[in-house]
C-alpha cells in the first residue's frame, strides 16, 4: 500500500541507507528536500520487494528513526553494565536481567523494550549523519 503505516526492518534499512548516500544533500536540522525523499521512494522497492512508500511516509519515517537514534539508542548505548551491539541491542542477560527491568521501569516507553536483544543496524550510518549533540549544564 502507498504510504503505510508499517515499515518492516528491511524497508528502514533501505530508507536509511538511501539517505546516506544522498547525505550531501542534508539540510539544517538533519532534514532532506522532497526531492531526496522521492530518491528513497524510487529506491526502497530495489531492496525491498513490494515495498511501497510514498514522499510523506519516507519524512515521516526519517523523522521518527533519527529521534529514536539520538534520544533512545545512543542512551542504552552508555548504561553502564550492558554490552551494546548493532544487532544485538542491549544483549540483556540472566546476570544483568535486574538493571534492565529497572531501567525499563523509569524509562517508560515502547521504544526502550524493543532493545533488549535486537539493535538498529542503521545506527552506524546515522550516526555519521547526524553526530550526536551534547546536552547538560557544561555543554
Amino acid at each position: 500500500m502507498a504510504g503505510g503505516n508499517h515499515w518492516s526492518d528491511a524497508e528502514i534499512e533501505a530508507l536509511v541507507h538511501c539517505l546516506y548516500i544522498n547525505r550531501s544533500e542534508v539540510s539544517n536540522g538533519a532534514n532532506f528536500k522532497t526531492k531526496t525523499y522521492q530518491k528513497c521512494v524510487d529506491y526502497i522497492p530495489t531492496k525491498v520487494p513490494n515495498a511501497r512508500q510514498d514522499v510523506k511516509s519516507c519524512r515521516n519515517k526519517w523523522t521518527d528513526v533519527s529521534f529514536l537514534n539520538a534520544k533512545t539508542v545512543d542512551k542504552l548505548m552508555n548504561v553502564s553494565g550492558w554490552v551494546w551491539t548493532d544487532e544485538h541491542g542491549c544483549g540483556i542477560t540472566d546476570e544483568n536481567n535486574s538493571s534492565w527491568e529497572e531501567y525499563v521501569k523509569r524509562h517508560k516507553g515502547p521504544s526502550i523494550t524493543r532493545f533488549r536483544n535486537k539493535g538498529f543496524l542503521p545506527r552506524v550510518r546515522m550516526s555519521e549523519m547526524m553526530p550526536s549533540i551534547g546536552t547538560g549544564q557544561n555543554v
